[in-house]
């Protein structure tokens, strides 16, 4: 992984995103884009949500978000999200009910159960995500399974890819897609950028692996290399990143040995909405 600048070319560049602005969280000191597992750190029963709760913030923040759309995709939780804000306060109890209702990642204190309790989300968002639905009859459903791209490209371009138009028909039905990045080495790590303001140009920002981030956009330059052409724009830590798909891609056959490349294959996973209930 090497830290560099990605430029788009501005005349044609397409931007994909949805419709309203995504879930903003407030307090005195500014907005957050989506909320931030480390608000949890320290707390009593629910700390673990800190190190390990990108997930939960995924699905609880995506829950606000479409209870912004329709009455119908409301909930007794989400009642205090109103015209796309909530208080901090307001969302960490918001996540901690949520959780408590249908997650349970709560710390254990014996190593054991802290570490499974770790993994407690690992290929349940959807489960996790239909539970709710149905629990508060809000008509959706939940798709959530391993990225479908073939490992060799073979000559196609990043945006011909199946996750791609999954992706991209996802946030035209105005609906976030939660991207699960697989364990890996700190070289196989999948650089986040952030966007300069006014332009096409992503600078590096940090990198990640083992983590939940929400797509709540798409960023197309089909002019380009077609290792850049491609960004993805995501919510992750309260903030907003992009994530070059081709990162993304490569990142599917990254592990070493057959257990690491089966992980890897299938930790890298997608849960998307469908509005058609």
């Amino acid at each position: 992984m090497n830290a560099q600048t990605i430029t788009f070319n501005n005349d044609t560049t397409e931007v994909l995103t949805l419709q309203s602005e995504y879930t903003k969280v407030a307090d005195d000191s500014g907005s957050y884009y989506g909320g931030d597992q480390r608000w949890f750190r320290g707390m009593p029963y629910y700390g673990i949500i800190s190190p390990s709760g990108c997930g939960v913030v995924a699905i609880c923040d995506i829950c606000l978000y479409i209870s912004g759309q329709s009455n119908r995709n409301r909930s007794p939780l989400t009642d205090d999200y109103k015209n796309g804000v909530i208080g901090s306060q307001e969302y960490i109890e918001y996540v901690k009910s949520f959780n408590d209702l249908y997650i349970n990642l709560h710390h254990r204190n014996d190593p054991i159960g802290r570490k499974f309790q770790m993994n407690n989300l690992d290929g349940k968002t959807g489960k996790v995500m239909t539970t709710y639905f149905k629990s508060n009859m809000i008509p959706m459903k939940v798709a959530a399974h391993s990225i479908k791209d073939p490992k060799n490209l073979g000559g196609r371009a990043i945006y011909e890819l199946p996750s791609y138009k999954e992706i991209c028909e996802s946030i035209r039905n105005d609906l976030p897609v939660i991207i699960g990045i697989s364990p890996s080495g700190k070289e196989n790590a999948v650089p986040m950028y952030v966007k300069k303001r006014n332009q096409m140009t992503f600078g590096f920002k940090t990198a990640t692996q083992n983590h939940y981030v929400t797509v709540t956009g798409v960023i197309t330059d089909k002019s380009g290399k077609p290792e850049n052409s491609v960004m993805y724009r995501v919510a992750s830590w309260g903030k907003e990143f992009y994530i070059n798909a081709a990162d993304l891609h490569k990142h599917l056959s990254c592990g070493q040995g057959f257990f690491g490349k089966l992980a890897c294959r299938f930790g890298n996973n997608m849960t998307v909405i469908d509005p058609r209930g």
